[in-house]
């Protein structure tokens, strides 16, 4: 049962559609050079004269690093909590609020309800989250698109809950862009947890 939401139209596929925004600013003036000013005839007022369109200057964004492993747990975990709290309560509207704008206007709090509604099942113990470490199958990264990319599981017993985030830079913050999680049996069982 493998659950995909991505920023996109197509629920099914990673690969998203990248709309490139640049920042244009104005040329800036000589430094201490008054704009050219001509006087109206008619009237004595003074009047900007018309200057030439400039050429806007692109301002690129700096590629995002990879965060300590401190925030890196922190994301996972409220990500995955927030997920564990709407499957509990049937309400998605949290979840999608931790999505980038462009993961929002994918999936609605119903469109999320629906793709995740096979996780209420009782043997899949997402709260174990909460407790438990995660062990990540791929080293921490930043993709082309730079989206930080975050995979690994949880185990939880009976079953292992793998995990594939991707989340976007956003005005200094990491915003949930696609999720991908995958109950599955380990190749080894599990031990269990001793008595008190």
């Amino acid at each position: 049962m493998r659950k995909l939401l991505a920023a996109s139209s197509r629920l099914a596929t990673v690969g998203c559609v990248v709309i490139a925004v640049t920042l244009l600013a104005p040329r800036p003036a000589a430094v201490g050079q008054a704009p050219e000013v001509k006087q109206a005839p008619a009237s004595g007022k003074q009047v900007k004269a018309p200057t030439a369109p400039s050429k806007p200057l692109a301002v690129p964004s700096p590629r995002p690093t990879v965060p300590p492993p401190e925030e890196l747990l922190m994301l996972i975990r409220e990500t995955l909590l927030a997920l564990r709290n709407a499957v509990h309560t049937g309400n998605f509207t949290v979840l999608h609020a931790l999505g980038s704008p462009s993961f929002q206007v994918a999936n609605s709090p119903q469109r999320l309800g629906i793709a995740f509604a096979d996780l209420s099942n009782p043997n899949i113990r997402l709260c174990r989250i909460a407790i438990v470490a995660p062990v990540m199958s791929e080293p921490p990264s930043i993709t082309p698109e730079n989206r930080l990319r975050l995979a690994g599981s949880f185990a939880s017993n009976p079953l292992l809950i793998k995990f594939h985030l991707l989340f976007e830079h956003i005005n200094g913050h990491w915003r949930l862009f696609a999720m991908s999680i995958n109950p599955a049996l380990p190749a080894t069982p599990l031990a269990a947890a001793p008595s008190p």
